[in-house]
């Protein structure tokens, strides 16, 4: 499973998926379409998926205050394998929540979002 870091081009795309899972989607897609795609507002959203086009199965959803919102309507828990903290807000919110690595599931820090891949 590789998720890869949505492009300007496949907006549509990533659009088009979110408004099919408005009941996890809600947040990402109203800052989307409020907002915009990017990282120079609080609320902008950036996005890695896992999928291309109509065969997306999940999206990460990142806003440029260092907020996660994960679109994963078709995978399982054991499915996912990495919590991004790509800010410091992040990273010290999964720690006071008590997120620890347990499993597979690992926390990884990144200055900035990198591809990442299982």
């Amino acid at each position: 499973m590789t998720f890869h870091a949505v492009t300007a081009g496949e907006v549509a795309d990533i659009a088009a998926f979110l408004r099919r899972h408005l009941d996890w989607a809600m947040f990402p897609l109203s800052n989307l379409v409020n907002y915009g795609f990017g990282r120079d507002n609080p609320y902008q959203m950036r996005f890695w998926l896992l999928g291309e086009g109509d065969g997306i199965q999940a999206a990460l959803g990142l806003s440029g205050q260092g907020m996660l919102l994960p679109v994963l309507p078709d995978l399982a828990a054991s499915d996912l394998t990495v919590l991004f903290a790509a800010s410091d807000a992040a990273a010290h919110a999964y720690r006071a929540i008590g997120f620890r690595p347990n499993g597979t599931v690992a926390m990884i820090l990144m200055a900035e979002p990198q591809k990442v891949g299982a």
